[in-house]
């Protein structure tokens, strides 16, 4: 799994061509949240967590995510109030001048249960108080962005340009939600970029997967999208033209795959999973 995260992220950089800084980064791959702070305010013993998801043959479905639930086979519904600070994020050297942006991506697993309802903080430190007078923040119902399911991861962005200058953690806080099921972060990033994931091109982007189909959808003309296995070989490359555009995935194995989308002559990157 590590192998095919490494090849993922080497095929990520060759196609990334904007001058960015990354300031945090993490996939969860290494299933090791050591250096997150975790709190459990809700105080009934469940909270974040890495996993590696598997099927009912106990094969792995995509790569690690982090983890919350609402709903447990033992406990049965849940009312989680859970935190996951990151480790210190150092923005001290930015002014100001370039876009700053958090990106993250989201999903919920069970399909059919997708109202999970969370919210980011970015604050100036990593306890609840920090979080609750967070000059930026987020929250919205996974559900919000469209169908559910491990294989509709959704990337969000936020743009965070204001805390320039200063030290910084993200928090995930899942919450004011029961009886769901599970929801899951993964691709957590922090990028300053005159040229940040954010830009107005990719402003409100959107992708899912849905019956064996990657369906993209944005405000102005997707010029086009490639897709590359964990290889790195370009196995779908499509010419699009258009805002919305569905694109046929049945030729291709199951497994992980990175897209990259080309709008306005930017480009982002992301990856989906083909069952």
């Amino acid at each position: 799994m590590k192998k095919i995260t490494l090849t993922l992220a080497a095929i990520a950089a060759a196609i990334t061509m904007n001058a960015q800084t990354t300031y945090f980064s993490d996939d969860f791959n290494d299933e090791d949240v050591s250096d997150w702070t975790l709190i459990d305010e809700d105080g009934d013993g469940i909270n974040w967590s890495a996993v590696q998801i598997v099927d009912e043959e106990d094969q792995p479905v995509g790569t690690p995510v982090l983890r919350s639930a609402s709903w447990n086979s033992v406990l049965g519904p849940l009312t989680p109030d859970n935190y996951a600070f990151s480790m210190p994020i150092d923005l001290s050297s930015e002014d100001g001048t370039n876009d700053i942006t958090l990106s993250w991506d989201v999903a919920a697993a069970d399909a059919g249960y997708t109202d999970e309802n969370y919210t980011v903080y970015v604050a100036t430190g990593n306890t609840v108080a920090d979080a609750m007078s967070a000059t930026v923040s987020f929250n919205e119902l996974v559900s919000d962005n469209g169908a559910g399911g491990l294989e509709n991861f959704y990337t969000k962005t936020l743009d965070i340009t204001s805390l320039a200058g200063q030290v910084v953690y993200v928090a995930f806080r899942h919450h004011d939600v029961s009886d769901q099921f599970t929801m899951e972060i993964d691709n957590v990033e922090v990028v300053a970029g005159s040229l940040a994931v954010d830009n107005t091109s990719f402003e409100s982007f959107n992708h899912y997967v849905a019956n064996n189909v990657l369906t993209l959808k944005a405000n102005t003309a997707i010029n086009n999208a490639r897709l590359y296995n964990i290889l790195g070989q370009q196995v779908i490359s499509k010419k699009l033209g258009t805002q919305s555009a569905d694109i046929n995935l049945n030729a291709l194995n199951s497994g992980v795959y990175l897209v990259q989308v080309e709008i306005e002559g930017q480009s982002k990157s992301f990856k989906i999973v083909k069952k």
